[in-house]
């Protein structure tokens, strides 16, 4: 092992010797301890550059997936560790060995516990320094999840792991996490939450801000796919460039998570109130159903009682009512009597005297001749009305001998279909033998006929006796249904004491889940608390502690057990003394800036007072204080020589510069010009005391004129100075050259090396512009140290606040959740306490529940033997039990009714028989009849002919006169005699009509007063039903405001059902199995029936309701939970994702166009072999494709961020969010699938699904880049396509780093199975390619590298895997060699010694 150390120190050497490379941090080293096969393995980078080679299963990919990007975050998930994202790799394997591998096998990888160190190391190749990222993982087989400790580290002070110090302790195994800790001290950082160790690699390597390093991670795992370049198509390709966008940060979606477990949670605490409400609900129309059918059943009973009180009722009337009639009628009677006897004796004394007359007797004699032939006539009358009805009553004995032939085979077939359809019904009970029996009844009553012997009809029927067994059986049923029913109370008592030592487990079990959630809260308190530090870190810049402060802190945070003796102020002591250095150093601060304050204050000062000087200056050139105070009182028509002239518009600014910079330096340019003349004699000026002049002497040649001109109102004497200084060298001893060289006199010089700005004396314009530039160049002076005046009092203040920031940030740090935490660790206390109480409570109710049970079994056996011989009996429930009784009763009785219609029958055959004798005798009648007609007729006409010849003889007047008297009064006589007796027969008739009467009152009354007392109970009946529901109530008022008269008719028809009792029966069996079936919803509110069983109270809150109550509550509940679960709702929509997270997508819709512009600049530099060019189009999809889209759509148009949207858009923005959010749960449901709501949020804002990449193509001479399609895709040349795959996902990694505003990060890529898909040739130019983007690279391949000058430098290792025995065989690549170290030791050829 010492050997390969050295070999890697001396490659080390010769690696660090080539010159070139990347530029800034790049990784030297990747180091191995304990990992693996390995024990002290190392792998060096070249230029920041490792290629690992090999066949196969060498372990090439692993050991790249292990590196990138799994040590620049730390996450070691199973996809993470294979770069081809399967979930079968596991990072325990690395340290213990396959789970299958056989223990004590010395040959087999297999660890039982393992410690072991992955790292890498970073070079700054201008700062000259290392740095090293890496992480720690301890893994035992012991343990169920097989790690036991995962730590990150950064050495931060040049530390080298493997040349400084190592890993291993005295028992040469590696350290634990502690023990590395310790011994890095203050030389590095150990963390143990990946996130934190995420940030401290970013901070100090990559230095991205936002969620940029989450979405670099992302590139680099997809570009880390294997063979990059042999993916499925242009389409994959598309497809891992838009999965690697960075999506919502975790913890703009956590409060998202917090609000949707709340709205999750309302929605289960909805759905379960809703479905007991509903369990209610059906119980309750259950209840109501079959109060309608008591009430109607009462009301149907008052009715019949009603009924028959008012039968009653008017036979009393009648009776009574007849009483008065007859008493009256018997008085009438009497009266009529006494005036009847008086009349009939006046009439018998005139009789008596007209008897005594002569020729009376005739009439007598006539009367009874008359009467004679009358009763003669009556007799043949008679005796043929006689013969007529015996006709008539002949006929009908004959019709009713038909009609009762009819009626017995009418009866017949009615007494077999009975018998067959009662057969039927013992079949369907399983009474067999019954069913036989009637069945064999039925066959014999169908061949019966009406003529037949009364001992044949009289054998015909069912055996009685099968009634008496029915009811036999009907009492066993009833004695199965009593055991039924005892069973089923000691199974509701067995269920209710498993339900409560179930509830007791629950209790227990949430008991024991409140301890272990007491604990998560603790971890979460202690975790939040350690965020929270994080945080307070973060926001914390004033005190700015150390990341090694804080994982001191959080380290002592996680230890803590309990709270410590001096409070929060103990444990963060040492942040307090930090504080106090702080503070020492910002009052140093204070110091400096209020220095620095009061120089830059002297400045202000200094450049306002210039500023009022060039705001006073008239612009003249610098002078002498001599000409300075010659100038002061000077006429305004005379002037200086560059208050007169100006340049030519044609001048160029460079040579006007120099012009009037060496016209300034011979002395001309201030020279005062007399405008009346050369030398101003005679004129204004004559003995004007002047300090200097120029005096106009024309030149030969070329002159000032060339280049300068008079201004407009200058006089002549301008023009001939001007022609007085000549232009360009050789005009005699005064002129001016344009590049800035003179001549005046014995003086010359030049200005033209030195000439800066423009010409500001010499013209009106230039004198403008010279005091303009001249006021902004001390304006800006002025204005820039103002700002550093401004700056050095902010300095100042700043200091000063960061001293009360200092003491506000401490502050803060001691109101962080410490006191959460102390709590949360009490809290764990007193839920132990409760678990164990909640355990002896179950203990305690196991004897009852056992006891229950062997009740429960008692009566089970007993159920079974009381149902042994009753057919189905053992399958049956109670009400089942009940029902068969009530089945079994009514058809025994049915059977028993079978007697009546075969009786029927025998005495339809008598009443046949009798009419077949009556009919013979008849006819016999018939004959005398006839005879006896016959005889009268003849009577009758004798009877006549004696009646003719008295009439004769009584023709004689006076005899007729005195006939007629007597006549009338035997009349009269006679019609008394008949009133008699009416009369008597009228009374006897009233007599009979008053005792009936007074029977018939007195039998009455008293039942009338029964009925009313019946009627009395049947009403108050009748309101105890009305009771039994709250929506009979109405009907209850009614009643007592309209009375019985009218409700009670409306109430006995509240059913329509012909048989009352079976609905009854029907809806009672309904409601046991309604509460049967919502026992266990019900169960917390104490269902208890009424004494009649036609009833259920509950228990809510203690106090009992009804169902209707309980129902009306549990509503009231689930509308509480909807209004809940409607404001979380609006929670979600308005404060979090409408607030928070739509300016975030907007914000990370635009970083991925910026992403893609940037990717699209590094493919712009790149042209392949036949000129093509790649680009990326970033396209929004319709509204239609894919759910969210319309999120999109709506986030285009708006053109501010979304707290600035008016009501109207925020209202349509909000609604297409909830909209889309049910689309995606729609659509999730439509496939089969079941997902949460916040599962559904997190998709339908996951705006990566909203977009598409295309690949582009743009060949030379093509107007415009079309894009690459799959279909056709494979027409391209195999390295073409490969080309075309790859090279947009590097350079897609570029752009990721080139968001980074450090220049010197290291641009890793890790590319597996690297050259798939390239020749030979574009191997070459794939690794320019990689150079070209400034990549540190690892790659993989089964071959060599393609060794060319453009490759500076490399280094590889060739892998192999024997058994247990890993081996790397390196070789440098140093730009123009490929050096293999271990071919330069091997033995000679001719079989020397080994080297």
């Amino acid at each position: 092992m010492e050997f390969w150390q050295r070999l890697e120190r001396h490659l080390e050497e010769q690696r660090r010797a080539v010159p070139g490379g990347p530029q800034g941090w790049r990784p030297e080293r990747l180091i191995l301890r304990d990992w693996w096969h390995w024990r002290d393995q190392e792998f060096g980078f070249a230029h920041g550059r490792l290629a690992l080679t090999g066949q196969n299963a060498g372990g090439k990919s692993s050991l790249l997936a292990l590196t990138i990007p799994v040590l620049l975050d730390g996450r070691t998930e199973p996809a993470r560790l294979d770069p081809a994202q399967s979930r079968d790799r596991f990072l325990h394997y690395y340290l213990l060995g396959a789970d299958g591998a056989e223990a004590g096998n010395p040959d087999a990888f297999r660890y039982e516990a393992r410690t072991g160190y992955i790292a890498l190391e970073f070079y700054h190749t201008v700062e000259q320094r290392f740095l090293t990222i890496g992480m720690g993982v301890t893994a035992s087989r012991s343990n169920p999840r097989r790690i036991v400790d995962w730590w990150g580290f950064l050495l931060l002070k040049g530390q080298r792991l493997g040349r400084d110090f190592d890993v291993r302790g005295a028992d040469d195994t590696c350290l634990g996490r502690r023990e590395f800790a310790r011994l890095l001290g203050d030389g590095g950082i150990v963390v143990t939450e990946k996130s934190e160790y995420q940030r401290l690699v970013n901070d100090h390597l990559f230095g991205f801000q936002g969620d940029d390093f989450d979405a670099l991670i992302a590139m680099l795992l997809q570009a880390r796919r294997p063979k990059l370049g042999e993916q499925a198509g242009p389409d994959k390709v598309c497809d891992l460039l838009r999965r690697s966008l960075p999506g919502i940060s975790p913890d703009r979606l956590s409060r998202v998570g917090e609000v949707v477990n709340n709205i999750e949670e309302y929605r289960r605490n909805l759905a379960d109130v809703t479905a007991k409400a509903e369990a209610v609900g059906r119980v309750d129309a259950a209840l109501y159903a079959l109060a309608e059918v008591l009430v109607q059943e009462a009301a149907g009973q008052y009715l019949s009682v009603q009924g028959q009180l008012g039968h009653v009722v008017g036979k009393l009337k009648e009776a009574r009512e007849s009483l008065l009639d007859a008493d009256e009628g018997l008085a009438a009677l009497e009266e009529q009597r006494q005036k009847r006897d008086q009349e009939q004796a006046a009439l018998k004394a005139e009789v008596e005297e007209l008897r005594q007359s002569e020729g009376v007797d005739l009439q007598e004699r006539l009367q009874e001749a008359k009467e004679k032939a009358a009763e003669a006539i009556r007799r043949v009358a008679d005796l043929e009305e006689r013969l007529a009805a015996e006709r008539k009553r002949l006929e009908q004995v004959e019709g009713d001998q038909r009609r009762v032939a009819e009626d017995f085979a009418h009866r017949r077939r009615a007494l077999a279909d009975e018998i067959e359809s009662l057969a039927r019904a013992a079949e369907g009970l399983g009474w067999h033998g019954a069913a036989r029996e009637l069945r064999e009844a039925g066959q014999a009553i169908v061949v019966l006929a009406v003529d037949d012997p009364p001992e044949v009809l009289e054998g015909a029927g069912p055996d009685p006796g099968l009634a008496l067994e029915a009811e036999d059986l009907q009492r066993g049923f009833a004695r199965a249904a009593e055991a039924r029913r005892a069973l089923d109370e000691a199974d509701r008592a067995f269920a209710m004491a498993q339900t409560r030592i179930e509830e007791l487990r629950k209790d227990f079990g949430r008991a024991a889940d409140a301890l272990e959630a007491a604990k998560d809260q603790a971890d979460d308190a202690r975790e939040d608390l350690i965020r929270q530090l994080s945080h307070w870190q973060e926001q914390s810049p004033a005190l700015a502690p150390g990341d090694m402060d804080v994982a001191r802190l959080a380290a002592r945070v996680r230890d803590l057990d309990a709270p410590p003796a001096g409070g929060v102020h103990e444990l963060v002591e040492p942040i307090a003394e930090l504080a106090a250095r702080r503070k020492e150093q910002f009052a140093a601060r204070v110091d400096a800036a209020e220095q620095g304050r009061r120089v830059a204050q002297l400045r202000v000062d200094g450049l306002k007072e210039r500023l009022a000087e060039i705001e006073a200056d008239p612009g003249d050139p610098p002078r002498s204080e001599v000409r300075a105070r010659a100038r002061r009182s000077l006429p305004d028509r005379l002037r200086p020589l560059f208050r007169w002239a100006r340049f030519r518009p044609d001048v160029p600014p460079d040579v006007q510069a120099r012009v009037e910079a060496a016209v300034l330096e011979a002395g001309w340019l201030d020279l005062l010009v007399f405008p009346e003349g050369d030398d101003g004699a005679g004129g204004a000026w004559a003995g004007a005391p002047v300090d200097a002049r120029l005096q106009p002497r024309p030149v030969a040649g070329p002159s000032l004129l060339t280049v300068l001109e008079p201004e407009p109102d200058a006089p002549p004497a301008v023009a001939a100075a001007l022609a007085s200084i000549g232009w360009g060298e050789g005009s005699g001893d005064r002129w001016v050259a344009p590049d800035g060289r003179w001549r005046n006199g014995v003086a010359e010089g030049q200005v033209g090396p030195w000439v800066e700005g423009e010409a500001g004396y010499l013209g009106e314009e230039n004198r403008r512009r010279r005091r303009e530039r001249r006021l902004r160049e001390v304006g800006e002076a002025l204005r820039h140290v103002q700002d550093t005046l401004a700056q050095a009092e902010a300095e100042r203040q700043a200091a000063e606040a960061a001293i009360q920031a200092v003491d506000a940030e401490l502050k803060a740090l001691q109101r962080l959740s410490w006191q959460r935490l102390f709590d949360a660790l009490g809290t764990v206390r007193l839920r132990a306490e409760e678990a164990q109480r909640a355990q002896e409570r179950v203990e305690a109710e196991k004897p009852k529940l056992a006891k229950a049970e062997a009740v429960l079994h008692d009566r089970t056996v007993a159920f079974h033997r009381a149902a042994a011989d009753l057919p189905g009996a053992a399958e049956l429930t109670y009400e089942g039990l009940v029902q068969r009784r009530h089945e079994f009763a009514d058809l025994g009785r049915k059977i028993g009714a079978l007697t009546a219609p075969a009786e029927a029958l025998v005495r339809l055959a008598e009443s046949y028989r009798s009419l077949v004798a009556h009919l013979q005798h008849g006819r016999q009648i018939m004959a005398g009849l006839e005879r006896d007609h016959e005889l009268a007729r003849r009577n009758h006409a004798a009877a006549a002919a004696a009646v003719e010849t008295l009439e004769r003889q009584l023709a004689d007047p006076d005899v007729r006169a005195r006939q007629q008297r007597l006549e009338r009064a035997l009349s009269r006589l006679r019609d008394l005699e008949e009133e008699e007796r009416a009369s008597q027969k009228r009374r006897g008739g009233l007599e009979t009509q008053r005792d009936t009467a007074r029977e018939r009152i007195a039998e009455y009354e008293p039942q009338e007063a029964e009925l009313r007392r019946d009627l009395a109970r049947r009403l108050e009946v009748v309101r105890e039903r009305l009771r039994l529901h709250p929506l009979l109530a109405p009907h209850l008022q009614a009643l007592d405001q309209e009375g019985s008269v009218n409700i009670m008719h409306r109430l006995a028809r509240l059913v329509d059902a012909a048989d009352l009792e079976e609905v009854k029966r029907q809806r009672l069996g309904e409601l046991n199995q309604v509460v049967y079936a919502e026992q266990d919803t019900l169960r917390d509110y104490v269902p208890t029936w009424n004494r009649e069983h036609t009833s259920l109270s509950f228990q809510y809150d203690r106090v009992p309701v009804t169902a209707t109550q309980l129902r009306e509550r549990l509503e009231l509940r689930a509308r509480e939970y909807a209004e809940l679960m409607e404001e979380e709702q609006r929670k979600l929509y308005e404060d979090i994702i409408y607030e928070g997270i739509l300016d975030e997508l907007r914000r990370l819709i635009r970083a991925a166009r910026d992403f893609t512009r940037r990717t699209n600049e590094k493919l712009k530099g790149l042209q392949l072999s036949d000129g093509e060019q790649l680009s990326l189009r970033l396209s929004m999809l319709p509204p239609d494709r894919m759910p969210g889209a319309r999120i999109a759509h709506e986030l285009e148009q708006m053109e501010q961020g979304s707290r600035w949207l008016d009501d109207e858009k925020r209202a349509v923005l909000l609604s297409t969010i909830k909209e889309e959010v049910e689309r995606v749960r729609e659509e999730a449901r439509a496939s089969g699938e079941e997902i949460g709501y916040q599962e559904a949020v997190a998709r339908a804002l996951d705006y990566r699904n909203w977009f598409e990449y295309e690949l582009l193509s743009r060949m030379p001479g093509a107007s415009a880049a079309v894009p690459i399609r799959t279909r056709g895709f494979g027409r391209r040349s195999t390295s073409a396509k490969a080309w075309a795959l790859a090279v947009p996902v590097l350079a897609g990694v570029a752009a990721r780093y080139d968001a980074s505003p450090r220049s010197d990060l290291p641009r890793l890529v890790a590319l597996d199975e690297a050259f798939a898909g390239f020749d030979t040739n574009n191997q070459e130019n794939y690794l320019a390619f990689l150079s070209q983007l400034g990549f540190c690279w690892i790659i993989t391949t089964p071959d060599e590298l393609p060794y060319s000058q453009s490759l500076s430098a490399a280094m590889t290792y060739r892998l192999s895997l024997e058994g247990n025995l890993h081996t790397a065989f390196p070789i440098l690549w140093n730009g123009s060699v490929a050096w293999e170290p271990l071919e330069a030791l091997a033995p000679p050829a001719d079989g020397g010694s080994e080297p």
